[in-house]
């Protein structure tokens, strides 16, 4: 469908031509059978992957590992929300300092029985 030049053969008719005849190729183009065909196959892939990642993401969230760790995800949660986390977190920062308390006192006080100075009429080394 190629169209002939006209008698004045000017470059504005050349460039209309060349439009024209640009553009029923594209259209030719995107309305063959390869185009279309072409087409489906990328919807049908595009379809199979979100299937795949539907499967996928279906099998992770029914996974056990995932369901358990969920569920102490929102039981920690929970601890957060209810106050029961500080308590046990400040018990255990109490208790800590409690041990180092009693070991420091025991140092202090081992240190202390070291310095006793002997008593009369005992021998010192």
């Amino acid at each position: 469908m190629t169209e002939k030049p006209t008698s004045d053969g000017g470059l504005t008719e050349s460039l209309r031509r060349l439009g024209t005849n640009l553009r029923n190729l594209a259209e030719d183009a995107w309305n063959s059978e390869e185009r279309q065909t072409f087409a489906r196959e990328i919807e049908e892939s595009i379809s199979e992957i979100g299937a795949a990642l539907d499967n996928a993401a279906r099998d992770v969230v029914e996974h056990p590992e995932v369901q358990r760790l969920r569920e102490e995800i929102n039981e920690f949660s929970e601890r957060l929300r209810s106050g029961e986390f500080a308590a046990e977190l400040k018990q255990e920062v109490q208790d800590a300092i409690d041990e180092i308390n009693t070991r420091v006192e025991n140092i202090h006080f081992e240190s202390r029985e070291e310095e006793v100075p002997p008593a009369s009429g005992e021998e010192t080394e």
